[in-house]
C-alpha cells in the first residue's frame, strides 16, 4: 500500500516481494478497498534479507523486506497521511486476527483480555534510519522517509517493554 512499481525500478530487488508489487493504479485501488474494510487483516512481511542478499540480480535476489521494526509508523502514516480511521487498524490489527485463530483473550482493550497493544504517538515524526532499527539484516525499505507518527510503547501481557526506541521491559541474563 506504500511502494508501486517506480519504486521497484528505483530500488532493485530491494522491494522484490511476493505477490510483486504493482502499478501506481493498482496500489491506489487496493488503499481505497483498505480504507472500505474490503481487507481482513493488516499484517507485515518480516524477511530480514541482507543487504548483500537483495544487493544480488533481480532475478534471484530473494523476495520479502523487514518490516517489524517500521509498521507501527506505517500504520501512523495510514492514519494521518491517508485518513484511515484508527478503529479500522485496530480492527485489522488485533480483533480480526485474534478471531480468525479463535484466540478469545486478546484482540480487544478490555477487563480480562490480555494486555498486548502498541500506543502510537501522532504527534512525534520519526525519520527511518537504520542504525536506530532492531532488525538484525540493519536496514529498511522505508530508510530516509519520514512517517508522521511513531510507537510510544510496546505493551506486552500488561508490562510497558518500551518506551520510544528505547527498551524498557525486558531483564538483561548474564
Amino acid at each position: 500500500m506504500f511502494f508501486n512499481t517506480a519504486d521497484v525500478q528505483a530500488k532493485q530487488a530491494f522491494l522484490k516481494v511476493n505477490p510483486p508489487l504493482r502499478t501506481e493504479e493498482n496500489r491506489q485501488r487496493l488503499l481505497d478497498a483498505f480504507k472500505r474494510g474490503e481487507i481482513d487483516f493488516l499484517a507485515t512481511d518480516h524477511a530480514p534479507h541482507t543487504q548483500e542478499e537483495k544487493s544480488l540480480d533481480f532475478s534471484v535476489a530473494p523476495a520479502g523486506v523487514p518490516n517489524l521494526d517500521t509498521y507501527g509508523n506505517f500504520v501512523s502514516w495510514l492514519i494521518v497521511r491517508c485518513d484511515v480511521h484508527p478503529e479500522l487498524i485496530s480492527r485489522l490489527c488485533a480483533y480480526n486476527p485474534a478471531a480468525f485463530l479463535g484466540l478469545n483473550d486478546r484482540g480487544r482493550i478490555e477487563v480480562g483480555k490480555r494486555a498486548n497493544l502498541t500506543v502510537l504517538d501522532m504527534h512525534k515524526s520519526v525519520k527511518i534510519r537504520g542504525e536506530r532499527l532492531y532488525t538484525k539484516c540493519g536496514w529498511s525499505p522505508f530508510e530516509g522517509y519520514e512517517f508522521p507518527g511513531s510507537v510510544r510503547h510496546t505493551i506486552f501481557n500488561g508490562v510497558i517493554l518500551s518506551e520510544y526506541d528505547e527498551l524498557t521491559g525486558f531483564e538483561h541474563k548474564k
